[in-house]
């Protein structure tokens, strides 16, 4: 099937992709063939929720199309729009900010799941001074100038340039935990010594370690919302980007197809094979099973949600015009009457029942609340 969107995000073969038109069948290979649905394909419906965090590595350039590979090993067929209005590189720049090490520092405890690359010292271990020490030449520890770039060598470590996403960081330790997305998924995990940065690029901007003036802003620096987020002239093969996606379904196209919208820009419609929709994004409206747990499980489930898109039903806090409401709507009858009386002072304690479909932005303990993004509310209007 040919797509006419100018938008879309679509199976592509891995390694290959796009020739033959867009949604070509022949090309819609999945990278793990024995993937899963993540959801009863059988429930889809339009108005219905999805998200997903993605790691892309370019595979292949053909003017507006782009050909990508996924976390998941999966192909997609994306339209450069999306790559550039939706998603962080890890590549590119337009600034570079001299900062100090401890702003490199915190600039790395900030980076979550967004994509970014960092250039850093290995930790030495004896592994690296034996094969260091292998291939020198016994005679040259004689003279003054190589022994001592040999003992700067051997306690400085290797320079290592890493692309990944933030899993934690301790402080305590001064390191953090990333997954490097270049490595296999079994072993990809990797720790970077803050000590040794010496720059990381996030967000379109480059924090370098040195001297840093005086005007610098707040770090890091808040990107412009009214400018791209990286330029779209220096896309290159092997380029990397991350993206954090929510897409509502606005119609079921046939058996291959569904138009779909962000909640950001919910008129420009992009087409996206539903292979990718079942295999590879999260449903927020549709469950196979229910499970009753205790009232701390469930604040733990939606803490742990993070940026997933989730539907959740709660008891908004009592407030004068909930009360004001409900007395409004009473009657006579539930004041006398002991059950109905008991009944309406439940409902005045309970507050209103709301059903909402959102993504976690803040979960404070202390005030047993969350803050939420209502993905069904008006963009820039929506915080819960």
């Amino acid at each position: 099937m040919f797509v006419e969107s100018a938008s879309f995000i679509l199976r592509a073969a891995v390694g290959g992709g796009g020739k033959g038109g867009k949604g070509s069948a022949s090309k819609r290979s999945v990278g793990n063939k024995n993937a899963k649905p993540l959801w009863d394909p059988k429930k889809l419906m339009p108005d219905m929720y999805f998200s997903c965090i993605t790691y892309l590595r370019v595979d292949k350039i053909e003017a507006n199309q782009v050909t990508v590979i996924n976390q998941h090993g999966g192909g997609w067929l994306i339209s450069k729009d999306i790559l550039v209005r939706d998603m962080w590189s890890a590549d590119h720049f337009d600034q570079e900010i001299k900062c100090s090490m401890t702003d490199l520092s915190e600039i790395l405890e900030t980076c979550g799941d967004t994509i970014f690359k960092v250039k850093f010292k290995k930790k030495v271990d004896a592994k690296n001074i034996e094969e260091k020490l292998s291939e020198i030449k016994f005679a040259s520890l004689k003279k003054d100038a190589e022994l001592k770039k040999l003992a700067k060598e051997l306690v400085e470590g290797e320079d290592c340039e890493l692309t990944g996403h933030l899993i934690e960081s301790d402080n305590n330790l001064g390191r953090s935990v990333i997954i490097d997305v270049h490595a296999p998924a079994n072993n990809n995990i990797r720790q970077v010594d803050h000590r040794t940065i010496d720059w990381i690029i996030l967000k379109n901007v480059k924090y370098s370690n040195g001297r840093k003036a005086k005007d610098t802003p707040e770090l890091p620096i808040k990107h412009d919302k009214t400018l791209p987020r990286w330029d779209e002239k220096k896309l290159a093969v092997g380029n990397c980007f991350s993206s954090i996606s929510y897409y509502k379904v606005k119609d079921v196209t046939d058996k291959d197809n569904v138009q779909v919208v962000t909640p950001n820009n919910s008129t420009h419609q992009l087409t996206m094979s539903r292979d990718i929709l079942e295999k590879e994004m999260y449903a927020a409206n549709c469950f196979d099973k229910e499970e009753f747990i205790s009232r701390t499980n469930l604040v733990e489930l939606m803490t742990n949600a993070r940026e997933t898109a989730v539907t959740v039903y709660f008891h908004k806090k009592v407030d004068d015009a909930y009360v004001k409401e409900i007395l409004q709507g009473a009657k006579n009858d539930d004041f006398k009457n002991p059950t109905k009386l008991k009944a309406l002072s439940k409902e005045l304690v309970k507050g209103k029942p709301i059903e909402m479909t959102c993504f976690l932005t803040k979960s404070e303990g202390k005030l047993g609340r969350s803050m939420c993004i209502d993905l069904n509310a008006p963009w820039g209007m929506n915080f819960r």
